[in-house]
């Protein structure tokens, strides 16, 4: 197993004469370095996944809308990446509730007696083949080989992370967009030129209601000059 031979060697490495913290962070480095400057290593990003590569899975607690529109519990396998692996280190709030050691090719085989006990009845996430393999393909990054290995043994598994459920993830959810739930655009940001539009037609509809109120009055003083010309008659 990639873990195994990596743990074996790291182990080897820290009992060597003369070998200080110091000796075995240059080392890491070399090997990282070595790593990305070598096109072997490059080319093995693109190719195909071995069986006995590292993957890290999780289960996650989830939940889905019933025929009621009420919550209600889901557990569900995912594939963990090696960049949310070192977040969930680190304590950064999280839906998995513990995370499982295994290889790729245990996790494309869908066999759950080959996961811990606590993950056999969850549910596998959608599309579970493609995101094991990009998943798993993280695991293969210097960083995740030289940093992260550790944080999950083959074979072992881990818990007690920040386990956060106050941003529910609701597998089954759709948004359905409703003319009430439509956002009014303010019209002192209007970029269409509404706004000026709205205020030249009032300007217009007021002139109009002053051009006719004026011509009424004149109407009024012209009836007024012709009756008082028919009474000096």
């Amino acid at each position: 197993m990639l873990g195994t031979r990596m743990q074996a060697s790291r182990g080897v490495a820290s009992k060597a004469p003369g070998c200080t913290p110091a000796r075995q962070q240059f080392m890491r480095r070399a090997r990282s370095v070595t790593a990305r400057n070598s096109p072997m290593q490059s080319a093995d990003y693109a190719s195909s996944l071995g069986k006995d590569q590292y993957l890290v899975i999780g289960l996650a607690h989830c939940f889905e809308k019933n025929e009621d529109g009420k919550l209600q519990d889901m557990m569900l396998l995912e594939p963990v990446n090696a960049p949310a692996m070192e977040c969930m280190a680190v304590g950064a709030r999280t839906s998995f509730k513990q995370v499982a050691g295994v290889t790729y090719g245990e996790a494309l085989s869908r066999d759950v007696n080959a996961f811990p006990e606590e993950f056999r009845t969850a549910r596998f996430c959608e599309k579970w083949a493609y995101r094991c393999e990009a998943a798993a393909r993280t695991w293969m990054r210097p960083h995740a080989q030289d940093n992260l290995m550790d944080l999950v043994p083959l074979g072992g598994q881990r818990g007690g992370f920040n386990f956060n459920l106050d941003d529910k993830r609701v597998m089954n959810m759709t948004n359905e967009v409703k003319d009430e739930d439509n956002i009014k655009q303010d019209m002192s940001i209007d970029v269409y030129g509404r706004k000026e539009a709205d205020e030249k037609k009032a300007a217009e509809e007021a002139q109009k209601k002053a051009d006719a109120a004026a011509t009424k009055v004149q109407q009024q003083e012209e009836e007024e000059d012709e009756l008082d010309k028919l009474l000096e008659v």
